[in-house]
């Protein structure tokens, strides 16, 4: 349910999933936003989540009948400011406990053979600020993402999460048709390695795509 109540916002939801695996697990999500005037809007957030294992989690490659399934709780806390009809900025900082993450585990440092597994207790915290801006013709956006993904049991980052991402986006309007790039910077990341950690090194990708409108309907 959500209501809005002049500067205020509340939206309320639960769930439940009866999983003929792990058994029943609850879920619950609520958010808060104010306006605290026409151009800023202040937002509160928590929730939980459930996520068992997939078939290839399971029997896959690295697969491991023995996972238990991911369960998390989180919160967060955002601004939002729109000084006009076209520019719009916003900042998130977001908090994720994880228990029992799956995480894919090298036994093996010749072959890189390994098996998923659970982490303990996983945290991953950070910001994340945004920039968009939508014209008659042209749109674009910009992005950042700071975080510290952990694992609590060893206080160790966590393999293969990059510290930064950073995105940008720019489209233009062809009439009804639209032609985009899009791009994502991921920082560095760790991975298994023997002696000491193996360093992944920093990467770029870059989408361009074309949306086509046929017809009125298609």
């Amino acid at each position: 349910d959500q209501m809005n109540l002049g500067a205020h916002r509340l939206l309320l939801a639960a769930g439940y999933t009866d999983h003929a695996a792990f058994g029943g697990h609850a879920t619950w999500s609520a958010e808060y936003g104010l306006w605290v005037n026409d151009s800023l809007q202040l937002t509160l957030a928590a929730g939980s989540a459930f996520h068992a294992p997939d078939t290839t989690d399971l029997y896959g490659f690295g697969g491991n009948p023995a996972l238990d399934p991911e369960q998390s709780q989180s919160q967060e806390l955002g601004f939002r400011y729109q000084p006009g009809a076209r520019h719009q900025f916003s900042l998130t900082l977001f908090r994720n406990e994880i228990d029992n993450l799956i995480q894919y585990v090298v036994t093996d440092y010749e072959t890189y053979a390994g098996e998923n597994r659970n982490v303990d207790r996983a945290r991953i915290e950070g910001v994340e600020a945004q920039w968009r801006y939508t014209g008659e013709l042209w749109s674009a956006r910009l992005g950042a993402t700071w975080q510290d993904p952990r694992d609590l049991a060893t206080d160790t980052r966590l393999l293969r999460r990059a510290r930064e991402n950073f995105t940008a986006g720019l489209s233009r309007d062809l009439g009804p048709h639209q032609l985009a790039l899009d791009l994502l910077y991921a920082g560095a990341r760790h991975d298994w390695g023997f002696p000491a950690p193996e360093r992944l090194a920093p990467y770029w990708l870059a989408n361009l795509s074309a949306r086509v409108a046929v017809r009125e309907h298609w």
